[in-house]
């Protein structure tokens, strides 16, 4: 079941870890059995940084997050290995926060394999909580504006509410135009 990945690790983190402390370049194949089903992912690497990460139906950093995410995991790993040749992809349309802003191409100060851009951005509550259940918020505006402590970062937390960051950026974007948050950089 394992296809050539022999080793186990019991958080691909430290894995992702090693790979950018050692400034390797290849592929990373990882799989892992949770939640009875198998899951499957690949990073590449180039000088220890990710240049193209595909897991499931994710791909770039929604995957990355995914499979950062991952324990008790078999992989391998082999040196040298190019990614494969994939079209750029196409900005998307509608969201506030986006590449030509000022704040892209942050990077994340903490251990690993931070986010970068925009998704290491970290919102900030402008109010204090108390009055939070009179706001006039949706669920999901809620539900991500609960979570905003000053500490999570944009992709911390997609991995929170198991959402894609452009929807989390969509989100933070609604709840900036209330009033209620501001993105800072990490």
């Amino acid at each position: 079941m394992t296809r050539g990945r022999d080793n186990q690790a019991a958080r691909l983190s430290d894995i992702l870890e090693l790979i950018q402390a050692r400034q390797q370049s290849g592929l990373l194949s990882v799989e892992r059995f949770a939640d009875g089903r198998f899951d499957e992912g690949d990073i590449y690497f180039k000088d220890g940084l990710p240049i193209y990460v595909h897991a499931g139906n994710l791909v770039g950093e929604d995957a990355l997050a995914w499979l950062a995410s991952w324990r008790q995991v078999y992989f391998s790993f082999v040196k040298g290995v190019s990614p494969p040749v994939v079209p750029p992809i196409q900005p998307q349309p509608k969201v506030l926060l986006k590449e030509g802003d000022p704040v892209y191409g942050l990077a994340s100060s903490r251990p690993g394999l931070p986010p970068t851009g925009i998704d290491a951005l970290i919102p900030q509550k402008l109010l204090g909580d108390q009055g939070v259940l009179s706001l006039p918020l949706t669920r999901p505006q809620r539900s991500i504006y609960l979570l905003v402590d000053g500490r999570r970062s944009i992709a911390d937390l997609a991995r929170c509410t198991r959402k894609n960051t452009q929807d989390v950026r969509q989100i933070l974007n609604e709840l900036r135009e209330h009033g209620l948050i501001s993105l800072e950089r990490s």
